[in-house]
C-alpha cells in the first residue's frame, strides 16, 4: 500500500435548479457535515442574477495520490447534497493541492 499524504482538496458541484439561496445551500451543508463530524467547509459560486450556480468547499484529506483525493472530496459533497436534497449536475471544478 501507497504512503497516504495530506491533500487540500477543493470541489465545486453545478447546481439542477436556478434561484437557490447561497446562504441557505451553506447552511445546509454546514449543518450535515458537523452533524456527521466530517472537516468540510462549504461554500458556493454566484451566477449572473446573485444566486447560488454550484456548490462546494474545502476539506483536507489523506489519500496516497490526488485523484484519490479527489474522488474521496467529490463523494462527500455528494452524498452530503442528497442527504440535505440539493439536486447537483457534475463536477463543474476541483482543485487539489499537497496539504
Amino acid at each position: 500500500m501507497a504512503d497516504e499524504n495530506l491533500w487540500e482538496v477543493r470541489p465545486q458541484l453545478g447546481l439542477a435548479e436556478s434561484g437557490l439561496s447561497d446562504r441557505d445551500l451553506v447552511d445546509q451543508l454546514l449543518t450535515h457535515f458537523r452533524g456527521a463530524g466530517v472537516d468540510f467547509l462549504p461554500s458556493a459560486t454566484l451566477a449572473g442574477d446573485g444566486t447560488a450556480a454550484s456548490v462546494g468547499g474545502t476539506c483536507g484529506l489523506s489519500a496516497s495520490t490526488p485523484g484519490t483525493a479527489v474522488d474521496k472530496a467529490v463523494a462527500l459533497l455528494e452524498h452530503a447534497c442528497g442527504a440535505v436534497g440539493i439536486s447537483t449536475v457534475g463536477i463543474t471544478e476541483v482543485v487539489v493541492e499537497p496539504g
